[in-house]
């Protein structure tokens, strides 16, 4: 199967590896971007080539900013009619892919950047596709991690806590980090044992357990553990609902940009 990645940005970049990984070498990846030398940096990574005129696909991949779908779909007007089209775009929905692609299925996928290890989230939905489409697809990103179908608006409200939970880690690692550093931590050690111990913690979870029970396995009555999160704890409980709210909001308005 050939695929095309039209936009080399950061999530095609990590849904192609993880899709390259699930094909062992079975898929072909060819590369455009505006930036050749992007092109060219992504093939490379993948085995790929360069896209140029004349090539044949059987996929296109769209993984451009949501502001360039009208330009990008003048530009695949040739290309795109009968082929699967695979949307990354963000708060772009089914009715507005088929406005643009008419004569294609379209396949709307929500990763985060773990699906490069295949240890992923993919939020998906499939609305009308062919079944060979539907059972050669809903295996390849189940083989990205968490693979789930759901409607446009479900995709839109779960993204808040799956295409955007890297950060919120990352930004919670960087803050614990430069707490500890200003008590006189080396910051580089404490980023690292930040790091390995939220992985740790993570791989040793199922995700069906009691989470408080978890928390208290780790905070016991007038320890450490309890006393850090007396202060960070409310801080969340006050926080968390309305920062999810403004994440929706912004995802609401993307779609009337």
């Amino acid at each position: 199967m050939r695929i095309l990645l039209w936009g080399s940005g950061q999530m095609a970049r990590h849904f192609s590896l993880g899709l390259k990984s699930h094909s062992k070498g079975a898929w072909h990846f060819l590369c455009h971007n505006p930036s050749a030398e992007k092109a060219q940096a992504l093939a490379q990574e993948l085995g790929g080539r360069v896209f140029a005129a004349g090539m044949s696909v059987d996929v296109v991949v769209l993984g451009f900013k949501p502001q360039k779908l009208s330009e990008a779909a003048a530009q695949l007007a040739g290309l795109a009619p009968g082929k699967l089209v695979v949307s990354l775009l963000a708060a772009v929905e089914h009715e507005t892919l088929r406005a643009h692609f008419p004569q294609s299925e379209i396949l709307r996928a929500m990763p985060n950047l773990s699906v490069a290890l295949r240890q992923g989230v993919v939020l998906w939905n499939g609305e009308g596709l062919s079944a060979q489409h539907r059972a050669v697809w809903s295996e390849a990103l189940s083989s990205l991690g968490l693979a789930r179908e759901m409607s446009d608006a479900e995709i839109d409200l779960y993204t808040l806590v799956s295409g955007c939970a890297p950060a919120y880690l990352y930004a919670l690692i960087q803050e614990l980090g430069a707490g500890l550093a200003a008590l006189g931590a080396d910051p580089a050690l404490a980023r690292e044992l930040l790091l390995k111990s939220f992985a740790g913690a993570l791989a040793g979870s199922r995700g069906e357990e009691d989470l408080t029970e978890k928390i208290s396995q780790v905070a016991s009555k007038g320890g450490v553990t309890e006393a850090v999160l007396a202060e960070l704890w409310p801080a969340l409980q006050k926080t968390a609902a309305p920062a999810l709210a403004k994440g929706l909001a912004r995802t609401r308005a993307l779609k009337g940009r």
